[in-house]
């Protein structure tokens, strides 16, 4: 007989791909929730759906501002629950995450789920892309803050062109770059590497 767990690690290893590595989509969990398996299982969509939205995935808008740029429009979809992947995804130990395809992708969910549940009231989460190729993973405003968050799983980070450009597009106060390090270290000029414990930091200073 097929595990319940099997079952549902058929539907999702089909579709996580597109659901975790940020991909723009109208309906990023619809073919999930009209998989004929999840009928097998007694699962409908409606339940599905809600069930996704709770722990499965969110958007991100992008950023809008008169920059007079060709801005990519569609919402970026990322996983919240990074166990819940691993576990889809049959990884069970930091061995079988380190080198996997979608062990960047899991980072970038974690990291943009710890921004969400950091944010100052009253401030706005996105995300920064143009057509040219220029992205920011994550743009906070709050307030009259605007603070840009680039996401890499590295301990020596690297960014691209496209990244610089963003930065001269949207002018934030201050840029970080999250990932897996120890402690926080200057990378460029009102650029920093930081933790992931580093954001609450970063958001309480704009409480003051």
């Amino acid at each position: 007989m097929v595990r319940y767990n099997d079952l549902l690690s058929g539907v999702f290893n089909q579709q996580i791909a597109n659901i975790s590595c940020g991909k723009s989509a109208t309906h990023p969990c619809s073919k999930i929730k009209q998989d004929r398996r999840l009928g097998w299982l007694k699962i409908g969509c409606k339940f599905s759906s809600k069930w996704l939205r709770f722990g499965c995935h969110s958007t991100l808008k992008t950023f809008h501002a008169n920059l007079g740029k060709r801005l990519v429009k569609s919402h970026k979809v990322y996983v919240r629950d990074s166990g819940l992947l691993h576990s889809l995804l049959g990884l069970t130990s930091v061995a079988d995450l380190q080198g996997h395809p979608m062990t960047g992708a899991s980072w970038e969910g974690f990291v943009m789920d710890h921004i969400a549940a950091q944010l100052p009231a009253g401030a706005f989460m996105s995300f920064y892309r143009t057509a040219a190729g220029a992205e920011l993973d994550v743009v906070v405003e709050s307030g009259q803050h605007i603070i840009a968050f680039e996401i890499k799983f590295s301990v020596a980070p690297k960014v691209s062109k496209g990244f610089w450009q963003s930065l001269k597009d949207i002018l934030p106060q201050k840029t970080y770059i999250v990932a897996p390090v120890q402690q926080r270290w200057p990378f460029a000029e009102d650029v920093e590497v930081i933790t992931v414990g580093d954001i609450a930091s970063i958001f309480a200073a704009l409480r003051v």
